[in-house]
């Protein structure tokens, strides 16, 4: 049986087994390196069926995007304008607080990973909440005229003497953005009644 094997210095693909981790009656527990320098823990069947420590996987991902494609110009650029003060457009974006999450940041593969392949060449990044950062959850491809209509949400409105775009009235009030936008969008609901309401929670059905 594989889990009785010494596996001390064997070679599967990409992996080798460097010491014996664990023993139990669930099998061997072994630390495992990879050819690309990082280690894990491998149970001795999993061996013989694991070629990597998941970079292969990633590899595969990754391989047709080079710095010369389209997604890696749109890495390279965000990252270019929240952090380059003589970007011309810094001041929209890093000059008034806007970043890239540190899982992008760092790395190119993290973002094609999240984001995939630019679906046309007429589609751009775009933050969904236009005050937020570069953030998996925050930011989609999307044509212009999706992008103009994003930026027509997020319209300024004043209730009690204060006047916020609907992206810091939901912080403020600790509601969701997509929330309070379908109450004012969608909903047509006043702004008194979208910014007062409690949000209720429901298991199988969207909040309003």
């Amino acid at each position: 049986m594989p889990n009785a094997l010494n596996l001390t210095n064997k070679r599967n693909h990409r992996l080798v087994a460097i010491i014996l981790y664990s023993s139990s009656k669930n099998g061997r527990l072994w630390i495992c390196k990879c050819d690309c320098g990082k280690t894990s823990h491998v149970t001795a069947n999993a061996f013989f069926k694991t070629k990597s420590c998941g970079c292969l996987r990633l590899e595969k991902i990754v391989k047709p995007y080079n710095v010369h494609s389209p997604e890696y110009r749109v890495w390279s650029a965000m990252k270019n304008r929240t952090t380059n003060s003589n970007n011309k457009s810094f001041h929209r974006y890093g000059g008034r607080g806007i970043k890239v999450c540190n899982r992008w940041s760092k790395s190119f593969e993290n973002f094609i990973k999240d984001m995939g392949q630019r679906p046309t060449k007429n589609h751009s990044i775009d933050r969904i909440d236009n005050d937020g950062n570069y953030t998996p959850v925050n930011c989609r491809w999307a044509t212009k005229k999706e992008q103009s209509n994003n930026t027509k949400t997020n319209r300024f409105i004043t209730f009690n003497h204060e006047t916020k775009t609907i992206a810091e009235w939901a912080r403020k009030l600790n509601i969701n953005y997509v929330t309070l936008l379908r109450r004012l969008s969608n909903l047509n609901w006043s702004i008194e009644k979208s910014l007062t309401t409690p949000v209720q929670k429901h298991k199988k059905t969207p909040l309003i």
